[in-house]
Order: structure tokens, then sequence, then C-alpha cells
């Protein structure tokens, strides 16, 4: 669901673009404004004599940082569906083909395949400027981490503001002026003082999922190594280190379905430098083994778990924008997230 300025007209000139780059007839287009669609609109396209119906997602900005999640919110409608959005570069649409996702933007560049029809066109540029809007622009790194808090304890939503501090590792302000912010996009209801709750948090947890990978992932990486020896990872106790795995490895733990390619690490930085002595990592930028800041803190329910909790084994997966990541990603959304969430 949608309701935007921007968004309409993106679609706008998306759907113009397609009927003048690709001579395609645009049908009825209707807009769904109601918060229980998985889309944003659907509409009718006729080529020749071939009539297509496509549900469509509204997306302002695509960048590799988003991809995965996109990816998988596409997944989530009903099929077929179609992606729209303000540019996509030759780069990114061999991506979205890869992950048989059609799209097309307001430059004119499309990729739709569905029998008889095949449309392939790439490396059109937008021929005017545009700023890349976010209405979700002011959630720097530290309202991200107070967000995360919320979707992963929902109960602390009514919890006093030093209860939510510590906990997101924030200042007491940031907790207020992100609750305040939540309050005026939709995403929480205030009902009284001491009453709020959290409303459409899917739409909240997909937001966040792509910011953490815009804003939160890069400050969180201390750097990538190699291990000398080969790293045991089912014989290997990070508590000792006040560390959890997260990623791939979480993935495979929770689920028992993905092994794992690339080793993910949250520590903090007071741990680090041991837990690289023990392990006996080597820097190396191409390496496969990643260690992150903790970006939280005490955490009341999950902390005691080898693994972080199951939201950022979700996002950690989806930033890697990689089909059988995209897949696991999924199978922890409904083991795990769906009660945070649903």
């Amino acid at each position: 669901m949608y309701n935007t300025t921007v968004e309409k007209e993106i679609l706008d000139d998306a759907l113009k673009a397609l009927r003048d780059e690709i001579k395609i007839d645009i049908g009825e287009v209707n807009i769904r404004t109601d918060p229980q669609h998985r889309y944003d609109a659907d509409v009718e396209l006729r080529l020749n004599d071939h009539l297509m119906k496509f549900n469509i997602e509204i997306k302002v900005n695509i960048n590799n940082a988003n991809l995965g999640n996109i990816a998988n919110q596409m997944k989530n409608i009903e099929k077929p569906a179609l992606l729209a959005t303000r540019y996509v570069n030759p780069q990114l649409a061999r991506r979205l083909r890869e992950l048989d996702i059609h799209f097309f933007d307001t430059a004119g560049n499309a990729f739709i395949n569905l029998a008889p029809v095949y449309i392939w066109t790439i490396g059109k540029k937008i021929d005017h400027a545009f700023d890349v809007y976010d209405r979700n622009a002011t959630w720097g790194p530290a309202k991200l981490q107070i967000i995360f808090a919320l979707l992963c304890h929902t109960c602390l939503v009514n919890e006093n503001y030093r209860i939510i501090a510590p906990i997101a590792r924030t200042a007491l302000g940031t907790v207020n002026w992100t609750l305040r912010d939540l309050n005026l996009k939709g995403y929480l209801l205030i009902k009284n003082k001491n009453e709020r709750k959290l409303i459409d948090k899917r739409k909240l947890l997909d937001r966040w999922v792509e910011l953490c990978a815009e804003k939160l992932r890069p400050k969180t990486l201390l750097g990538r190594y190699e291990a000398k020896n080969d790293l045991n990872e089912k014989q290997l106790n990070l508590a000792e280190f006040n560390a959890q795995w997260g990623g791939e490895v979480a993935a495979e733990r929770l689920t028992g379905y993905l092994r794992p390619g690339e080793f993910t690490i949250y520590t903090d930085k007071t741990t680090v430098n041991e837990l690289i002595y023990r392990l006996r990592l080597m820097k190396n930028p191409e390496g496969n083994i990643e260690l992150r800041q903790r970006f939280w803190g005490n955490d009341p329910i999950w902390g005691k778990q080898d693994t972080v909790h199951p939201i950022l084994v979700y996002a950690d997966l989806l930033a890697t924008a990689e089909p059988r990541n995209i897949e696991t990603a999924r199978i922890v959304y409904d083991q795990y997230i769906t009660r945070y969430i649903e």
C-alpha cells in the first residue's frame, strides 16, 4: 500500500515510459490503499493481442544494499508481480533478471518474461535529475537500533524510556524522538501516556531491513578476516567472547537448512582483539569471516542464545541478495519472526 505523491508520480512516469518505449497499451490501473494488501497497485497491459495483469510494487530507490529485501518482498506478492521504480542501472537490471523479478522504470528500462511476451530493455538513461526521496530519511543508525529493539520485544513499546535506551544502546532523547517519528509515520498508535502500540509491523520490518542494510550495517563492520586454520563453527563457543553468530551460521543453527559459506560474528570492541587472537584470524578484505559490532545492550529475552535475534539473522541474509539466502530468510521468517510481526 502506498499513499505518497512521489510514489504515484513514479508509477505514472514508469507506465508512460513503458508505453512510449515498448509501444505497449496501458489498461485499467487500480491503486491499493488497504494496508492488508501486499502490493501497491494492479494494472492491465496489452502487447499486440496478449493481455497481461500484474500486481505492482513501487520502490522509490533500488540499490545493492536493499536489493535482497526487495527481492524477498516481490516473492510475497501474488504472481505475476511487477516492480516499478525511478531508475534501474544496467548492473542492477541484470541482477533483477537473475532473480526473475519483472521490473520497469521511468527511463523506459524493463524486464518482463511472461510467455509469449519477452521484454528486455536496459541502458536507457533518465532524462532529468531527481532527488531520491526517502520518507524515512531521518531514521539514522540510532533510531534504527531503537526500532530493532521494539520489533524484537514489542512489550518494550510501553516501557519507560530509561528501560528502552540501554537495550537499544541509545540516548533517552533519541527514544523520545523515535517514538514520535513512528507515530507521525503511522507505525505507532499512542492511546494515552502509558499505552502505545506498534501497528503495520510487517511494513515496519520491511522498512527497517532496507534501512539497516543501507545505514546500520556499514557502521557495524569491524573487519573481514580469514582463519589461519579451518574455522570449526560447530565446536566454537562464542559466549566466552560475549559474541554471537549472525548471518549464515545463525541461519543454519535456527533452521538446519543452510550450509554456511560466510561466517558472521557479532561482538563488542572490548573483546574483539581476544577473539581475533584466539581464533587466529588474519585481516583479509576478501575473507569469509566478518566481525561486526553489537548494536544492542542486554537482551532480556534472546541474550543468552548463541545466535543473534532471528530478525537480525533475517536482515543479514537478505542483505546478501543471494537466492539461497533469500530462501533461507523466508524460512527464518516463517519459523521465528511471524510471532513478533503477525
